[in-house]
């Protein structure tokens, strides 16, 4: 992910002015279930369907996976998703971005991570 988004960087650098006034930055997490039996890091999720719950960090605008994290079936949709979104909101800012708006459902609005 990092590799790409260094890339992402100088292919950002091409873009017009306008294109830096506001990222939108969106979080969502779904349950990926799978049939397979006794693959790491697979759980059985709230739904009852055993699986994998990835959580995607999306540049909104250009429709960008900036990143992709593989996690357990049982977790919550916001585990881990402050940390990737600070790493997306210091790539914008290094990639230029002027304004950085964050959105994702009501699991990622923790009253912690917003107060800072």
């Amino acid at each position: 992910m990092n590799i790409i988004n260094e890339v992402r960087l100088r292919v950002w650098a091409n873009q017009p002015d306008e294109f830096f006034e506001e990222a939108i930055v969106d979080a969502d997490g779904t349950i990926a279930g799978t049939t397979g039996e006794c693959k790491e890091g697979m759980d059985i999720s709230y739904k009852g369907i055993w699986g994998y719950h990835p959580l995607l960090i999306s540049l909104a605008n250009t429709a960008e996976p900036l990143y992709l994290v593989n996690r357990s079936g049982n977790c919550v949709s916001s585990a881990g998703a402050a940390f990737y979104l600070d790493q997306a909101k210091d790539l914008c800012l290094r990639g230029g971005f002027r304004k950085i708006l964050m959105r994702g459902d009501t699991d990622f609005s923790q009253t912690r991570e917003l107060d800072r």
